[in-house]
């Protein structure tokens, strides 16, 4: 309890020495004095004035222990439904709106969403088409480098720019970004054909492949490998008329003037190569075998087994990160749930502290008002005795009132709490 409820009786609570001198002095005047009524039985003059002076300060202080004591219990009974009531609707609440927020997310992007319903499906079937080639062919799928390759084929590309730029400035010598243009697009077809070709030769050899040859897949190869020998030989023959012109005085006009140009030109054309066209030959050729190698064990021998084989590891990476995608976001909604749980549970933990503390100041208050009455009701009898030490030292004749006694504990007592 606060000094403030404590501070009506604080004269009783620490009773000072001039109170008693007080009473004393009180109690030699009223020896003297005539008016006192000595016959009667019930307490008069200075001892009924401290009695009801005491019964006052011990009123007003039982209403500030009262008031402060159903302050107390007012604020245990609100924590207390709190804890027993609030706290469990909460959570209550709180698991609900979890449910609903997993139902919501397995719905909208979980795994009864159309899109993780639609990804099952399609690695179902690939799955399927799959484990179907994987058994037909009893061998794992034979391709290498698929990184690698792709980069292989733009260097091997690259490398015929400075390989048959020579060959077109015999017509566009006075253009070289045309000769970089045209140099660039002939590497790029003959990289294509070096790939088609490879790919063609690999999907057409092989043990699983005997008999499968078909007329269109002759046709195919026949027409890349004639098609890529007629450009690598002209190649060679406008490499090899640049270098005849450079070693000349002839002009690269002479070829087409007078009454012979066009066999001037036919023979040009059909000239035995020398260093120079050979050389450009051995090297296109060699870019070109390099791609068909490279093409030959990049892909499968079957056309189908590596798109299978992409088609359903696509869509089990795919699979992997949806799931994961999920995993990561009940993950999030658990850990909220779990933040808000907790934050729950430690207000529930921190009322219940709290009430603890409370009961134990409201016993403690309960404590000290015993105690309180006990050291009020001594001490007033304290005073009483002070008074009736007056008296008596005073009284000659040995003569007191009636209502002096042994005691005044009892009636002080019923006094306070009447």
């Amino acid at each position: 309890m606060s000094i403030l409820a404590r501070k009506s009786i604080s004269k009783y609570l620490d009773l000072q020495k001039h109170e008693l001198q007080i009473a004393e002095g009180r109690g030699q005047t009223d020896a003297n004095s005539a008016s006192l009524e000595i016959d009667s039985a019930e307490p008069v003059g200075f001892m009924q004035e401290a009695i009801s002076q005491a019964k006052s300060a011990w009123s007003s202080y039982q209403s500030a222990f009262s008031e402060n004591e159903n302050e107390l219990l007012k604020k245990i009974a609100a924590e207390e439904y709190q804890v027993k009531n609030g706290i469990p609707d909460e959570i209550k609440n709180l698991e609900e709106k979890k449910r609903g927020d997993d139902e919501l997310f397995e719905t909208k992007e979980g795994r009864n969403s159309s899109e993780y319903k639609k990804i099952y499906e399609d690695l179902a079937d690939a799955k399927s088409d799959y484990e179907r080639i994987r058994g037909e062919l009893n061998r794992p799928l034979m391709t290498k480098f698929e990184r690698a390759y792709v980069p292989f084929l733009c260097i091997l590309a690259l490398a015929e720019v400075p390989i048959n730029r020579q060959a077109f400035e015999l017509f566009f010598s006075e253009s070289p970004t045309v000769i970089l243009i045209l140099a660039l697009a002939v590497g790029i077809m003959l990289v294509f054909f070096a790939h088609s070709l490879g790919h063609l030769i690999k999907e057409n050899t092989g043990s699983e492949n005997v008999g499968k040859l078909s007329g269109l897949s002759i046709t195919g190869m026949s027409a890349i490998v004639g098609v890529t020998i007629v450009l690598m030989y002209m190649l060679a023959v406008m490499r090899q008329s640049y270098a005849d012109l450079s070693n000349s005085d002839a002009t690269f006009g002479d070829l087409f003037a007078g009454d012979e140009s066009v066999e001037l030109f036919q023979d040009s054309l059909f000239q035995p190569l020398s260093t120079e066209g050979i050389s450009l030959l051995v090297l296109n050729f060699s870019i070109y075998f390099a791609g068909i190698l490279a093409s030959y064990f990049r892909h499968d021998s079957n056309a189908n087994y590596e798109k299978i084989s992409k088609t359903y590891n696509k869509l089990r990476d795919r699979m992997a990160a949806k799931k994961e995608k999920i995993e990561t976001k009940f993950n999030s909604i658990q850990s909220e749930h779990n933040r808000k749980l907790d934050a729950i549970n430690n207000r529930r933990k921190n009322l219940m502290n709290n009430i603890a503390s409370m009961k134990e100041e409201l016993k403690t208050s309960q404590q000290q008002k015993a105690n309180d009455a006990k050291t009020v009701v001594a001490n007033v009898e304290n005073l009483l005795k002070a008074y009736e030490k007056g008296f008596r030292a005073e009284r000659s004749d040995g003569a007191v009132p009636k209502f002096f006694a042994k005691t005044y504990a009892a009636k002080i007592r019923a006094e306070l709490h009447d």
